[in-house]
């Protein structure tokens, strides 16, 4: 908005007397000027805020940047293999072992970038070179078996030809759905145990149910093998004899 100024022009009057002295025409006051008004100076604008710029949030480390990250005495403190053990002076698996093993051959198809070392141990009866030849047998036994799984794993698209049922036509796919199987039953027997089960052929009532009862004594074989592993399981921090 302009200010515009205004000023206003007084006419001047000369009175003209006649007398014997002239006397000095008289001068009008001078006239008063208005004062002037002065537009005050605009603010200067506001300075213009930043938007503040969020930090991106750290985004989590996915499981195999975490086990890339780990040493190799912080993986075997996290102890991600189970051992598995024998009869007294005995070298074949038994059926616990072999549930045991499977879980750890699916540790080791997960992470195929690492190497394991299999030690046979024995206890001290026996002698040296006795107990050092049974000590190798086991690690043997225990190697095939590991070996044997992967090797199956690896079949894909291999039809296989089992002992009984009909053909599998992918022999890898087979292998993986027979270990979670086996797995999911182990859990089953644990929940089993949990509600009261204390024998084999209890634990069969409950998670064989749905099983034609004329297979009940076949799966109480395979939940004793589970039920031996679950008491070894649970007596991890006791002394235990004949380890591989």
């Amino acid at each position: 908005m302009s200010v515009i100024k205004w000023s206003i022009v007084l006419p001047v009057l000369l009175l003209i007397v006649t007398a014997c002295h002239k006397r000095p025409p008289a001068i009008a006051s001078p006239t008063s000027q208005p004062a002037a008004i002065t537009a005050a100076p605009a603010p200067p604008p506001a300075p213009r805020s930043t938007p503040s710029v969020a930090t991106p949030a750290a985004t989590p480390l996915t499981e195999a940047q975490l086990f890339e990250r780990m040493t190799l005495d912080q993986l075997n403190a996290s102890k991600p293999l189970d051992d598995v053990f024998f009869d007294y002076d005995e070298n074949l698996l038994r059926e616990d072992a072999r549930q045991v093993l499977q879980r750890d051959a699916q540790w080791l198809a997960k992470w195929p970038q690492t190497k394991v070392r299999i030690y046979g141990h024995c206890d001290e009866r026996g002698t040296t070179e006795y107990n050092i030849a049974l000590g190798d047998r086991r690690a043997v036994s225990v190697r095939d078996y590991l070996t044997s799984l992967g090797r199956l794993s690896e079949l894909n698209g291999v039809p296989v030809l089992p002992g009984h049922g009909p053909a599998l036509s992918d022999c890898a796919e087979a292998a993986s759905f027979y270990l979670e199987h086996r797995q999911a039953r182990l859990e089953q027997v644990r929940a089993a145990r949990a509600a009261g089960a204390t024998t084999a052929a209890e634990v069969v009532e409950q998670v064989y149910a749905d099983v034609d009862r004329s297979l009940w004594p076949a799966a109480e074989w395979s939940v004793r093998a589970q039920l031996t592993y679950l008491d070894r399981e649970s007596s991890a921090g006791q002394p235990r004899l004949d380890r591989p």
